[in-house]
């Protein structure tokens, strides 16, 4: 029985290594590059939104009993997408944007006998569009003027 000769099967496995390899080499930094990019921009924007937070300014109430909301953003970066919550669950405010170093108030359309046996406030939003960023007041704190 006859087969291939040792030379030409030596030349088909080297032909074979380098083809593999290339496609390989080929494919590779393609595959990383892509997930190294959006590790990247996950991890600058981590960094530029490191100490970013929603500080709620004040608590209180307007003659009506509404419940006024002072919320500040006192750091570098805009902060979107904001709601605002008590620690029971019930939504006081949602805010757009809230702009580095801005001061705003917010009406709730709930009063405070609506809220009556929170605890706290809390408020969430995104900076970058991505970063988790929080506030809150509790009842102990001079910020709250109910």
């Amino acid at each position: 029985m006859k087969g291939i000769s040792p030379m030409i099967s030596a030349v088909l496995l080297i032909a074979f290594t380098v083809a593999v390899a290339g496609i390989v080499s080929t494919w590779l930094p393609g595959f990383f590059g892509g997930v190294t990019g959006s590790v990247e921009a996950g991890t600058e924007n981590q960094t530029k939104c490191a100490g970013v937070y929603i500080d709620i300014f004040r608590v209180t109430s307007l003659s009506n009993s509404s419940v006024v909301l002072f919320l500040r953003n006192p750091s570098s970066q805009d902060i979107t997408s904001i709601n605002v919550l008590t620690d029971t669950g019930v939504s006081l405010a949602s805010v757009g944007t809230l702009a580095q170093g801005q001061l705003i108030s917010v009406v709730s359309d709930k009063n405070t006998t609506q809220i009556s046996g929170t605890q706290e406030i809390l408020a969430s939003g995104l900076c970058l569009n991505s970063v988790s960023v929080t506030g809150s007041c509790a009842q102990d704190d001079p910020c709250w003027q109910l």
